[in-house]
């Protein structure tokens, strides 16, 4: 793609921050970072569950308060023992902010930053994050692996069979909520039962009146029954979710390359070519969109466009 005639830049949805791309290339201010963005956003459900399930960078002892709750997670690779306590806790937080720890990609010493949790002593954030933190290439990972970002041939169909599933519904130009079991990767690696929830929307006319609370609510309510320890969601609005309990567990980065100072500093063997061809021709996952003045590659996540 950085030899696509005419085309001055290509962006990048959802680049992968360990890519070793800028380390390749003669200048890597060529590769530019154009922000950030929320990418899943996570809900433990079952909190002493989702403690216990996955696994940790060391093994050791922190003992938390979520939500007025006070348990000790005595941690190892392999995942950890909870067990409720009544000692003076090492973090006080609510289930947003675990939401937000649990993957390993947003650090405990961060949130005291943001003012956003409490420490109960000196030093403790920094021993929780000892546990949890992980390779922030792994947590984007798992972001994709647990949310299905790339969509390809079936998507359709998939939406039909998700809308058939039970769940809460307002009807009076309220809200729809849907849920689908999966499993989301922890570190470890572990594999936790989840439901991913989407198309939440309130009708302007039937908002303030507490309908999305009571339907994420039930929908809460349903997921705990039915055994899931957690539940996901990527937020079209940043500022509605964490009063339900969730938090930003991954970010998504947008790069911007400039294709006329992208040059490759290292051998690399031969990528293949680029070639039109009509839709009709490509293959299952090949060419995801053309449009005038503009082409989108093979994989659907790089995009060039002339200048």
């Amino acid at each position: 793609m950085l030899a696509l005639d005419l085309a001055a830049t290509v962006s990048i949805d959802q680049f992968d921050v360990a890519d070793a791309l800028p380390w390749q290339l003669t200048d890597a201010r060529a590769v530019d970072v154009l922000y950030e963005r929320d990418g899943l956003w996570l809900c433990p459900l079952d909190v002493a569950g989702a403690l216990a399930g996955r696994g940790y960078a060391a093994s050791g002892r922190v003992v938390l308060d979520v939500d007025g709750t006070t348990v000790a997670v005595d941690a190892t690779p392999e995942g950890a023992e909870v067990t409720p306590l009544s000692d003076r806790p090492d973090l006080v937080l609510g289930r947003s902010e675990l939401g937000s720890l649990l993957p390993g990609g947003v650090r405990a010493t961060t949130l005291i930053r943001a003012r956003r949790v409490a420490e109960g002593h000196p030093g403790a954030a920094a021993a929780v994050d000892r546990l949890f933190v992980v390779d922030p290439a792994d947590v984007l990972a798992r972001s994709e692996r647990g949310f299905g970002m790339h969509h390809g041939d079936g998507t359709a169909e998939a939406l039909a069979d998700a809308a058939a599933l039970d769940g809460w519904v307002a009807v009076d130009r309220g809200q729809v909520v849907g849920s689908h079991p999966f499993e989301v990767t922890m570190p470890g690696p572990r594999r936790l039962a989840a439901v991913g929830i989407t198309w939440v929307s309130v009708a302007a006319s039937h908002r303030r009146r507490g309908l999305a609370a009571e339907l994420m609510a039930r929908t809460h309510d349903s997921a705990r029954e039915a055994g899931p320890l957690l539940a996901t969601l990527t937020a079209s609005e940043a500022g509605i979710y964490r009063r339900f309990g969730y938090g930003v567990a991954s970010v998504r980065p947008t790069v911007r390359i400039d294709t006329r100072a992208a040059r490759f500093d290292v051998d690399l063997a031969d990528p293949g070519s680029c070639r039109y061809i009509a839709l009709a021709d490509a293959a299952p996952g090949h060419v995801v969109a053309a449009r005038p003045r503009r082409c989108q590659a093979v994989d659907g996540r790089a995009r060039g466009r002339r200048r």
